[in-house]
């Protein structure tokens, strides 16, 4: 019983569990129906091999090929215009009228100002008639100076060229008579003569001087019977070494003497050895005399005595040497007086140079204010020389009055005609630049087609089109007035006036055809490339200059699988109004591209196909 209860419980269970699956599963198609619906739908297209095809369509105009103007003088008043933009006229026939009444008083102007011109012509060739005579005179008397200026120039010139030859030969006779000057060398020479001579002086009053002392000592020692040894050998010591002293200096004197003055020197040299072997021999004796003295210093009165009288032989002698020295004196050269006038000697060439200086100067200043005063002269002359400015006042004058007179013909003509202007080819009218009561300009009145030259057709495309018709094409034109295809070739192709971006080509018509003013059109077709991947136009999109496009993918949702949206970036090769041709490689021939969405989409959004 109880498994039953058991049983029945579990089945319960089950059909409620069961129940329960049932329910969700309706809620889960209900939410996801509705999910579904709220998601946008999307069209799409795989890519394809197509050509893309370029259609140009645009509208021209034909215009005239060649114009001609129409010209009148400036300044007549019009009075009435019979052609009128558009017409077609021809030789003969009138295009406007000049008012008569004006014209008489523009002629009659125009004699006055020809009247006017006359006497102004006179007066200017009565002036350069004139400016010539003075010209030819100011030439003369620039000449005339010229030549007074060269006479009186050189004559100064020469002046200063004289006295330069005068100043040069006082100084030359100057210098040749020159000036007695004692050489270097023989004033050297008189000056050591002299100080040889004054040497040899000192020391003989030097040699006398000891000699005094030393008879005053023997005198002295004889009046006390002893001797003092000491002193007579230091007297006797000096005077010897005194001696010695002045016949070195000799010795040395006579070396630098020159060869024909030694042999007046001799004599002295003699009595100088004399001297000096004197006074050895008294010294001699005294150191003999001193050693005996210093065995008996009280008893030899005689040795004394014989001393005194040989020291008083050799003062004796001394003196007369002294006496002789005086008489054979040297003077002391003085070349005081002979270097005073070799200075004055020297300043007066010094002034005889300053002076040819001077003469030179003055010689140089004469030949610049020469060349001076002939450069101001030949430029006078020079500028007498040198033509006047153009002046073609009086041509011009002419060339006026020329024309005056021929505007003066062309008016009378005019008026002969009534004031009538005819056209004097035909032409179809194609611009009017006068108005009824104005006065004409120097430009043209009218302008007319050239019926020799073939009309032309003037078609406006854009930058884009230019890309598929260039010169040389072949175009197919569809006239407006009669519905006439012609097919014409691309002469000419320039930038249009009517905006950046825009290009007018030009193409002319056969001869006869057309007229100024009809319009026409143009829808050329132009066959690209086989392309491997093309798209729809709808199907491309293009943000910041770049192009991509929108494919559909699929991934596994919480509701199964799901449709999704991927951006791939695209390169563009070419396209049309309806197809783009893309660089293959970014798509693949499986990719789905949407080409419609009901709404806006994005990278990443969940879409769903349209049914």
């Amino acid at each position: 019983m109880e498994e039953k209860e058991r049983n029945k419980k579990y089945r319960i269970w089950i059909k409620a569990f069961a129940a329960f699956l049932v329910f969700m599963w309706l809620c889960t198609v209900i939410s996801k129906s509705i999910y579904v619906s709220g998601l946008p739908r999307v069209q799409t297209k795989q890519t394809e091999r197509k050509y893309i095809e370029h259609i140009v369509e645009a509208e021209g105009i034909i215009i005239e090929g060649g114009e001609q103007a129409v010209n009148t003088l400036p300044g007549l008043r019009v009075q009435k215009i019979y052609a009128k933009k558009g017409d077609r006229v021809e030789v003969g026939d009138v295009l406007f009228q000049i008012d008569t009444a004006d014209l008489r008083s523009m002629i009659a102007d125009q004699e006055a100002a020809i009247h006017q011109m006359n006497y102004q012509l006179a007066d200017l060739e009565f002036n350069q008639t004139l400016a010539e005579q003075n010209k030819e005179i100011n030439r003369l008397w620039a000449e005339e100076d010229y030549e007074s200026a060269d006479r009186r120039t050189a004559v100064d010139v020469e002046r200063a060229e004289a006295a330069v030859q005068e100043a040069q030969r006082a100084l030359d006779a100057h210098l040749q008579e020159g000036f007695p000057m004692t050489s270097e060398e023989d004033r050297r020479m008189a000056e050591e003569k002299y100080t040889t001579w004054a040497a040899r002086l000192k020391s003989l009053q030097d040699a006398i001087t000891q000699q005094e002392r030393v008879v005053e000592e023997l005198e002295r020692q004889l009046a006390e019977g002893k001797k003092l040894p000491t002193l007579s050998g230091t007297a006797e010591s000096k005077a010897e070494e005194e001696a010695g002293n002045a016949e070195t200096s000799e010795d040395n004197e006579e070396s630098e003497e020159p060869e024909d003055k030694k042999e007046g020197n001799d004599t002295e040299d003699s009595d100088d050895k004399k001297e000096e072997n004197s006074v050895r021999d008294s010294e001699d004796k005294r150191e003999g005399n001193g050693g005996e003295d210093s065995d008996d210093a009280g008893d030899d009165t005689e040795t004394i005595a014989d001393e005194l009288e040989a020291a008083r032989q050799e003062l004796t002698r001394l003196e007369k040497e002294l006496e002789a020295h005086y008489r054979n004196a040297v003077e002391k050269p003085d070349f005081s007086l002979e270097d005073s006038g070799y200075k004055l000697w020297q300043q007066e060439t010094e002034n005889l140079r300053k002076a040819v200086q001077n003469a030179e100067y003055a010689r140089q200043d004469a030949v610049a204010a020469r060349n001076s005063a002939l450069q101001q002269e030949a430029r006078d002359v020079a500028n007498s020389l040198v033509p006047d400015r153009l002046d073609s006042s009086v041509e011009q004058l002419r060339l006026q009055l020329a024309e005056m007179q021929k505007e003066l013909s062309t008016y009378y003509a005019l008026l002969k005609c009534d004031g009538k202007v005819t056209s004097v080819s035909g032409g179809t009218v194609t611009n009017i630049l006068i108005s009824t009561g104005g006065r004409t300009s120097d430009t043209a009145a009218l302008l007319l087609t050239e019926d020799e030259t073939p009309c032309q057709f003037r078609l406006t495309i854009t930058k884009e089109q230019k890309k598929y018709i260039n010169i040389g094409d072949s175009v197919d034109v569809t006239l407006a007035n009669d519905g006439t295809k012609i097919s014409l070739t691309v002469d000419y192709l320039t930038e249009s006036t009517a905006g950046m971006g825009y290009y007018d080509l030009y193409m002319e018509l056969p001869q006869g055809v057309g007229q100024p003013g009809i319009v026409g059109s143009v829808s050329q077709s132009v066959q690209g490339e086989l392309r491997g991947c093309c798209v729809p136009i709808d199907a491309l999109y293009s943000e910041n200059d770049r192009y991509c496009v929108y494919v559909v993918k699929e991934k596994e949702g919480i509701l199964g699988t799901e449709l999704y949206v991927e951006r791939i970036d695209v390169k563009v090769l070419d396209k049309n109004e309806r197809y783009a041709a893309l660089e293959e490689g970014a798509l693949s021939s499986e990719d789905k591209i949407i080409t419609y969405a009901t709404e806006p989409i994005k990278r990443g959004d969940t879409v769903r196909y349209m049914e």
